[in-house]
């Protein structure tokens, strides 16, 4: 009988012997856990404090920048863009008969990013041009949409198609059949073409060429 009690109070020790050992692993565990998580963090923060700015460096990037800015060829790049998207606009308005609003994301994106390469600008100054012509871009792509439309239906070419209806009509029939999706698109373009025009420094080059 006392052999049986013993047996079982063995088998019983057994699973708490095994939970402590798991529990002590897990411990173990843990810690080294910890102890790599701090060690991380430690060797992030000498990092963080390694990287120390020249001044002097720093200014020297700075106005080099500035003097890379270059205004005229922004306006280039403004012209390319609102003639490549305009045309795109068209194209695709022409094609599909319907107006979608990505079309003037696709105006801002195009003119915002030529402008950019070309004028290398950071300024507001450049991101003004990038909105300007993106808004032309939208508008011109609307009257080439309205002259090869025209055109397909009269049976005429796109030469008398001016000659009939002038800019200035052209303009007006713009103005006077926008909708306020219309209004939408010209902004949302406005917008883009605003934000994709400007230059932004990023800490990686900031720290590449002013770092000591």
């Amino acid at each position: 009988m006392s052999e049986e009690l013993n047996k079982t109070t063995n088998n019983n020790d057994e699973p708490l012997k095994n939970e402590t050992n798991e529990s002590k692993t897990n411990k173990k565990g843990d810690g080294k856990k910890h102890e790599l998580f701090e060690k991380s963090e430690a060797e992030a923060a000498a990092v963080q404090e390694e990287i120390v700015l020249d001044e002097t460096k720093l200014n020297a990037y700075l106005e080099g920048l500035k003097k890379e800015q270059n205004m005229p060829m922004a306006i280039v790049g403004g012209i390319i863009g609102a003639l490549v998207s305009g045309g795109l606009w068209a194209a695709i308005t022409v094609a599909t008969e319907t107006q979608f609003v990505f079309f003037s994301i696709v105006v801002g994106i195009i003119v915002g990013f030529i402008v950019r390469v070309l004028g290398k600008g950071m300024s507001i100054p450049f991101g003004i041009i990038g909105a300007i012509f993106s808004l032309l871009g939208c508008v011109l792509g609307n009257i080439l949409a309205i002259v090869v439309i025209y055109s397909n239906e009269a049976g005429v070419n796109y030469g008398t198609v001016f000659q009939e209806m002038g800019m200035g009509g052209m303009i007006d029939l713009v103005i006077s059949s926008a909708d306020f999706m219309t209004l939408l698109m010209y902004g949302l373009a406005i917008f883009i073409g605003y934000s994709a025009s400007s230059r932004e420094i990023t800490e990686e080059e900031i720290i590449a060429n002013a770092a000591v």
